[in-house]
Parts: structure tokens; sequence; C-alpha cells
């Protein structure tokens, strides 16, 4: 096995990266190797088997302290939330209501326009007989 960089491949080809990770598994395949060799199948199976139910045990057991913290936090996030909504519903209707007034501005400029251009139009009838 050749190390490159901090990564490198075991016999299989498989990449292991990270100092810790890969003497972990080079430590699990060297047992596992030496368990073949002296004929200790079932040895090594043993091992995992309990490191499995000591697992699933952990996984199973309610965890009342990440949970506490995980159901105050998700309280926050949805009182934010609403906060939130609210500050966004009030920004459209805002928005909203500059619309209107932007629009009935341009109504009036509009009209203004339509004003000048009649003026200027009898103007040039007045002018050009």
């Amino acid at each position: 096995m050749r190390c490159v960089s901090d990564s490198f491949h075991d016999s299989r080809g498989v990449v292991i990266a990270a100092s810790e990770t890969r003497k972990g598994v080079m430590s699990t395949l060297n047992k596992f190797t030496l368990s073949r060799s002296t004929g200790q199948k079932g040895a090594l199976t043993r091992r995992f088997a309990r490191r499995e139910a000591n697992a699933a045990e952990e996984a199973t057991r309610p965890s009342t302290d990440r949970s506490k913290p995980l159901k105050r936090e998700m309280k926050y996030l949805q009182e934010e939330m609403k906060e939130l909504w609210i500050a966004f519903e009030g920004e459209c209707t805002f928005s909203f209501l500059h619309d209107k007034v932007v629009v009935a501005h341009m109504k009036n400029v509009s009209d203004t326009l339509e004003g000048i251009k009649k003026t200027l139009d009898d103007f040039k009838t007045d002018a050009d007989p």
C-alpha cells in the first residue's frame, strides 16, 4: 500500500481518508486477516455482533438530553417563521399599496400628457389655417 496525500487505497481499491480512520481500518483488516489465518473465523464476527448490538441499543434508547434542546430550537424557529411571514405579508401589502399609488400617479401624468398633446394639436391647427 502506498499513501497518497491524505488518502490511500487498500488491497481492494477502496479509498480510505484521514489518518485516524485509516489506522482503524488497517487495524480491523489486520485482525480479520490474523483471525482467518489462525482459524478463528467466528472471533471477529462475535466482536462485530456485540458492537452492532450496543449500537442498536444506543439508537433505540430515548435521548431526552438531545430532544429538549431540539424542541426548544424548533419552537423558536416556528415563532421566528411566523414573525418573518407577518413581516413579509406587511411588505407585500406595502408594495401593493405603493404600486397602486404609482399607478394612480402614472394615470395622472398620462392624463396631463394627453391634455398637453391636445393643447399642442389645437395650437397647431390654430397656427396652420
